[in-house]
């Protein structure tokens, strides 16, 4: 009896289902620190404090929007969105700084397991 070798694509066997959760967890915890940031920077404003976190926080949420598309794409070119992702993850602590980090150490480990073989 003969097996049959199926020669594809390195990835096509290998299943990205940690990789989307874990993204799309981030992204998700981003949207809530871009909202918890906004509507930080909106109390500050009412109180008299002239702060640009509200902007971040829109920025943390156009962010999080992103990874998550790149979370679902994720089987198409996994190196290129592994990147994408440890990039949307530093941004996300970047801009919202402690709101972010969980969201940032998700999308980032996301972007990680992305590199395994």
């Amino acid at each position: 009896m003969s097996k049959s070798t199926n020669i594809a694509s390195p990835t096509s066997g290998r299943s990205r289902v940690a990789e989307q959760v874990l993204g799309i967890l981030g992204g998700v915890c981003g949207m809530g620190a871009g909202v918890a940031a906004m509507f930080l920077g909106a109390v500050s404003s009412a109180l008299g404090d002239n702060n640009d976190i509200s902007t971040a926080g829109f920025g943390c949420i156009a962010v999080s929007f992103l990874a998550i598309i790149f979370a679902i794409m994720v089987k198409r070119n996994p190196r290129l969105i592994g990147w994408l992702l440890i990039a949307s993850g530093v941004i996300n602590f970047i801009t919202v700084g402690l709101f972010g980090i969980l969201s940032g150490l998700l999308l980032v480990l996301a972007g990680l397991l992305t590199f395994r073989k």
